[in-house]
C-alpha cells in the first residue's frame, strides 16, 4: 500500500477589516492601524478589528510575533487634542538626597 502525501497548503489569505490591516510574511505578523485620515483616532470598529486580526494572528501556526503599527505620519493624542483635558501637573522636583551619586 503506497502511502499518499497530503499536499502543502499554501499561504492562507488575510482577512479583510475595516480599520486595521493584517500582514503575514514568514513567522511575522504586521497589524497596521488603517485610519490615516483621521490620525488613526480609534472610533467603535478598530478595538473589534484589532481584537480579530489578533486572533487570526495567533490563529495561524507560521506567526510567532505580532507587530502593530501605524499608517502614515502623525500620531493621534486625545490629551494634546482634546480642549476639555486639564493640563498636567508640572513634574516634581527629586529632593537631592534621593537622587544617586556617580
Amino acid at each position: 500500500m503506497a502511502a499518499t502525501k497530503k499536499a502543502a497548503a499554501g499561504p492562507k489569505a488575510a482577512p479583510r477589516f475595516e480599520t486595521v490591516k493584517l500582514a503575514v510574511a514568514g513567522r511575522i505578523a504586521t497589524i497596521t492601524l488603517n485610519r490615516p485620515q483621521r490620525l488613526n483616532a480609534i472610533n467603535a470598529q478598530m478595538p473589534r478589528d484589532i481584537r480579530a486580526a489578533v486572533e487570526a494572528a495567533n490563529a495561524d501556526d507560521r506567526v510567532h510575533v505580532i507587530v502593530a503599527r501605524r499608517r502614515r505620519q502623525g500620531v493621534f493624542a486625545p490629551a494634546t487634542t482634546s480642549r476639555s483635558t486639564p493640563r498636567a501637573a508640572p513634574p516634581t522636583r527629586i529632593p537631592s538626597r534621593c537622587r544617586g551619586t556617580r
